[in-house]
């Protein structure tokens, strides 16, 4: 495997965050990020093959704020940008 590139992806959400909605929409923003279309192909990433390459989205940190008002989550995500070569 190699790594093409990496990107952040940070999703904040107020109140009583579902870690599982999170984590879909950290997909759903690094696939539109990235520029992938129904079809498997990239816009935004440079030599993206849909045979070959893959997006990895990881979980890095989550960040809390509030008080009486209510509370505000941050969830810092990496993805990287995969190609699998033929001897991985």
């Amino acid at each position: 495997m190699k790594v093409l590139e990496t990107y952040p992806v940070i999703i904040s959400k107020h109140g009583e965050p579902n870690f599982d909605k999170v984590c879909e929409a950290a997909q759903s923003l690094a696939v539109i990020m990235a520029g992938i279309d129904d079809d498997g192909n990239s816009s935004k990433i440079k030599d993206w093959c849909r045979s070959t390459d893959s997006l990895k989205i990881d979980f890095i940190s989550m960040s809390m704020e509030g008080g009486m008002s209510g509370w505000e989550y941050l969830y810092r995500f990496e993805c990287s940008v995969i190609r699998c070569e033929d001897n991985d």
